[in-house]
């Protein structure tokens, strides 16, 4: 097995949103249609929103092939998806 991290290294207080409640984003958490098609493959989970997608890799700048649909998940943060997803 080989895992391989990238990104910053994520401690507290890095987690810019992380007090923040959900009408205090712009658009209550969703995404707008620009995040969606600058992280169209990261969209298929359900664990991005508006107040952790900055810890999620650019699908634009950061391209795999998919000759099947693969849903690769990718954080650009060290530490694993604990992050994204409880942080």
């Amino acid at each position: 097995m080989l895992v391989l991290e990238r990104g910053k290294n994520v401690t507290h207080p890095d987690y810019p949103t992380d007090t923040h409640h959900p009408w205090q984003f712009d658009h209550r958490g969703k995404l707008t249609q620009e995040d969606r098609e600058r992280c169209h493959i990261q969209v298929r989970h359900y664990s991005i929103g508006e107040d952790n997608k900055h810890f999620y890799v650019n699908d634009l700048e950061n391209p795999y092939t998919e000759l099947k649909r693969y849903d690769w998940i990718r954080g650009d943060v060290v530490g694993g998806r604990s992050l994204l997803w409880a942080g």
